[in-house]
């Protein structure tokens, strides 16, 4: 899955869902609730999201990812896994990926070195991700004070 591809509205049952920056409240709620105030810890502020029809496409995108000179992973966390307790995102499922971008491309653009989250999604999971379904899992999130 190339960025121009999916910039053209697909990349065969790949799709951008455009993703927000991450709001200030939220942030801070989170450097407080999960950080212990350390907001060096936040990996995800700036993030996109890909929507998949298929767990392989979707691990597909992983491997050219991780193939990808210009991008350094530093962390994966899968909660498709079955060892992903499912009760803490409510059995929301996704794939994130917190990486920099690298090399002299980035450095060029400025943001060589900074952290970014890319999600990776099923379209099943993704409808779950409604306003009132997103509000259902902020409210079981504060409930858990996370």
């Amino acid at each position: 899955v190339r960025a121009a591809e999916l910039k053209e509205g697909g990349a065969g049952d790949a799709q951008v869902a455009w993703a927000r920056i991450k709001g200030t409240d939220r942030a801070v709620e989170k450097v407080i609730r999960c950080y212990d105030g350390d907001a060096s810890c936040l990996a995800d502020v700036v993030r996109q999201l890909i929507v998949f029809d298929s767990l392989g496409s979707l691990a597909d995108c992983l491997a050219a990812v991780a193939a990808d000179g210009a991008a350094a992973i530093l962390r994966v966390k899968n909660r498709y896994s079955h060892d992903h307790p499912s009760h803490e995102t409510a059995g929301y499922r996704d794939v994130l990926v917190n990486l920099e971008l690298v090399g002299d491309a980035a450095e060029a653009a400025g943001v060589a070195g900074r952290g970014c989250e890319l999600q990776l999604v099923l379209r099943s999971f993704h409808r779950l991700r409604s306003a009132s379904g997103h509000r259902r899992y902020v409210a079981y999130r504060n409930a858990l004070a996370r």
